[in-house]
């Protein structure tokens, strides 16, 4: 998944003031004869102008923060658990803010449900048990908040653009 941008969304944040439009980044691989088209990453604008591509790893913060993720795999390793897969899905991203001392504090709240897929691991038994099913919750938590985080530090603090509409919470 690479976001729900329509062309209208796109249009209205080229003109609208603090907004900055983003769009998939579709690129060719030739296999053989045959070309293979899949999305690569995401382009960030300011107004009209190209600002950054973003890797398709991390482009995946930019959706949770705007509430664009319908499905998701995530897969994350831990010495213990070893390395999980997960489906995550009915994601809803409410944004929060508040004023403090004249600074707006923007508070990012992302639930969602997980289905496990796979686990490979070097131990023995086959299923995780209740401590390890909060760990494997735990660190699936972790990757979305490092995600969403390395989105914002990237496209707010780096590119200067707000992709996340912030501008429209104030």
């Amino acid at each position: 998944v690479i976001g729900k941008s329509t062309m209208m969304n796109v249009m209205r944040r080229l003109v609208e003031e603090g907004a900055s439009p983003y769009l998939p980044v579709i690129s060719a691989e030739k296999k053989g004869e045959d070309s293979i088209f899949k999305i690569s990453g995401m382009a960030v604008f300011d107004r009209e102008k190209l600002v950054d591509v973003i890797p398709i790893d991390e482009a995946k913060g930019i959706l949770w923060v705007n509430d664009e993720i319908e499905r998701a795999l995530l897969v994350v390793e831990q010495e213990e658990l070893g390395i999980l897969s997960a489906e995550v899905q009915n994601s809803k991203t409410r944004i929060k803010t508040e004023v403090i001392e004249g600074i707006p504090n923007f508070y990012v709240n992302i639930e969602c449900s997980a289905q496990l897929l796979e686990v490979i691991s070097e131990r023995k038994s086959g299923s995780l048990d209740q401590k390890q099913q909060k760990l494997a919750e735990h660190l699936l938590s972790e990757a979305i908040r490092e995600e969403t985080k390395s989105a914002v530090r990237r496209c707010l603090l780096r590119d200067h653009c707000d992709v996340f509409r912030f501008c429209d919470h104030l």
